[in-house]
């Protein structure tokens, strides 16, 4: 955050507390808002003004109220938040796309400044910059003291200009680059094609919901269906955080018919209360339709879900969504300041909310279902996000279907050494050494085999690699185990511990073999990052992918499916 200025609240108490009594339309009383707002501003305001003013030392007056308007945020949603003169002087550049950049995703990873993914449209990428390399130095300057937000700001600039970029890299040392800035490309449709094990089944990937994603999601399956029969889509929206709302609307608008309300917005005010409907007759009106998201799909991803499951026009599978369905506008203050407030909620065709009312202080999610149903009579929730018609449980039982006592059922997470291996950014590092040794092999094969398939002993490797680093992982067993150790005392007893103690390190041990599939596709998918494109990413891990297993299945067994859209 930049530098931030305000008039004195001790002034500004007065002349809003009067005009909140003139624009009231009642006289105020102990339960009106209005009366509470001006109350508690002038309590504030004299609070404030002592704190400032007789504390034994100087205050910073700024730093003192960004501190309590932060503490008041804080009981809010995470998505109502104070810009102050650089946010928004910084927004206006990149909306205006006055500000440009290079094209680099950037993380600490092992303590050093690391290329998460560069964007395959941007400079950086175009000119040779790779996941996995270690960035040393912007213009000259060494990174390690910088934090990742003030080496963003050194890689932005003017449309046009260099930058030189200084990266050090696995076997080859280190490198220099001079980078041109450019406006940002965001390309919206990362893979357009048709499933690997049935061409008949188009897939089509959104990143995110930019500007122009509808017609580009459009077009994309025009252009297949032009190539040959269609008789079912696959839309993928893992991972897509969300977007432009109308872009939703007119994603939804490709698949049904026209006038079709997608969803709506409710607030405490008029003026936030409104439906969208679609305006474009659709390009896919009958094909069969499966929509997967994940625990990262969100915000306007989830408008789409919900409007495609609760119009009964296609099935969602995969994870219960992130659960994001609250509405800000951004609203102007002064100073150059601005302030985004959450003004309303998304609500889908049936009339349930979209957010998950289990986050941000809005209270528990409901104990029972609400009397929510789909257009054809299913019932759906309100309160979790957006649930899956179809779960897909990666590595666990497969998939299951959405049943009356099932619906949300939790997702069986990572487990334990999977959970540290990624605190520790063990799947990252490693595919970095694989890929530096065997990437021209690895290429070869997948081209081959169209799928990426690990080298044989990759996870003995990986243990072995592991060991170096001096990785320790413990489980939750042997935690108790120490526990009680140390509460203990008495020879039987510690005999009986020992035994426990060496049946913790042998279930420890075994965690890697029970594991193991997912530790494997954690790899696999790391590499495909630092050695392919987008697409061709999306078509060597395709194969193994079981989402699009599941999605692949229904839409193959069309009397399954007819049966899941008729609830039964």
């Amino acid at each position: 955050m930049g530098r931030y200025r305000f008039v004195s609240l001790v002034v500004l108490v007065p002349a809003l507390a009067a005009s909140l009594v003139l624009t009231g339309t009642r006289p105020p009383g102990p339960d009106d808002d209005f009366y509470a707002m001006r109350k508690n501003f002038e309590l504030f305001g004299a609070f404030y003004g002592e704190l400032v003013t007789n504390y034994h030392t100087r205050v910073d007056p700024e730093r003192l109220m960004r501190a309590g308007m932060d503490a008041m945020l804080s009981t809010l949603d995470p998505w109502t938040d104070f810009f102050d003169e650089a946010d928004n002087v910084e927004m206006d550049l990149r909306y205006r796309r006055i500000l440009a950049d290079v094209g680099l995703s950037l993380s600490r990873r092992d303590g050093r400044v690391t290329v998460l993914q560069p964007d395959f449209e941007a400079a950086a990428y175009r000119q040779g910059i790779r996941t996995g390399d270690v960035v040393i130095s912007v213009q000259g300057q060494p990174v390690d003291s910088l934090s990742v937000p003030d080496i963003h700001q050194l890689l932005r600039g003017e449309p046009a200009t260099v930058v030189e970029v200084g990266v050090e890299r696995a076997g080859e040392g280190e490198l220099l680059f001079r980078l041109t800035r450019e406006a940002p490309i965001q390309k919206t449709v990362t893979f357009a094609g048709r499933l690997e094990s049935d061409p008949g089944i188009a897939v089509l990937k959104l990143a995110v919901f930019g500007q122009g994603a509808a017609s580009e999601l459009g077009k994309a399956y025009q252009d297949l269906a032009a190539t040959g029969e269609i008789r079912g889509v696959v839309l993928d929206l893992r991972g897509n955080p969300g977007g432009l709302v109308s872009e939703a609307i007119g994603i939804v608008g490709l698949f049904v018919p026209r006038g079709t309300q997608v969803v709506s917005m409710r607030g405490r005010a008029s003026e936030t209360t409104r439906g969208f409907r679609t305006e474009s007759n659709p390009v896919a009106p009958d094909v069969p339709l499966v929509v997967l998201m994940d625990r990262s799909s969100a915000s306007a991803s989830e408008i789409v879900a919900g409007a495609v499951q609760d119009l009964d026009r296609g099935l969602v599978v995969g994870e219960p969504s992130f659960g994001k369905g609250l509405v800000q506008t951004v609203r102007p203050l002064k100073y150059n300041t601005s302030l985004k407030v959450t003004m309303s909620a998304y609500y889908a065709p049936s009339g349930r909310g979209i957010h998950r009312r289990i986050a941000d202080g809005l209270g528990p999610a409901p104990a029972a279902p609400a009397p929510f149903t789909t257009a054809g009579g299913r019932p759906v929730r309100e309160g979790f996000g957006i649930e899956p018609d179809l779960s897909v449980f990666p590595f666990a039982n497969g998939p299951a279907d959405r049943q009356s006592g099932s619906v949300g059922a939790a997702r069986p997470g990572p487990g334990p050494l999977e959970t540290a291996l990624e605190r520790e950014a063990a799947f990252f590092l490693f595919a970095g050494v694989l890929a530096n040794e065997e990437g021209e092999s690895l290429r070869e094969a997948a081209a081959r085999a169209r799928r990426l398939v690990l080298p044989n002993g990759t996870m003995e490797r990986f243990r072995a690699w592991l060991e170096t680093r001096g990785f320790e992982f413990r489980t939750s067993f042997e935690a108790e185990v120490e526990a009680l150790d140390a509460s203990l005392e008495g020879g039987d007893v510690r005999a009986a511990l020992d035994r426990l103690r060496r049946a913790a390190a042998e279930d420890r041990e075994r965690s890697f073999e029970r594991e193991s599939q997912r530790l494997s596709t954690r790899i696999t998918q790391e590499v495909a990052a630092r050695l392919m494109g987008p697409e061709e990413a999306v078509r060597a891990l395709m194969p193994d992918d079981p989402w699009m297993q599941a999605a692949g299945g229904l839409l193959n067994d069309q009397s399954r499916y007819a049966r899941m859209l008729q609830g039964s």
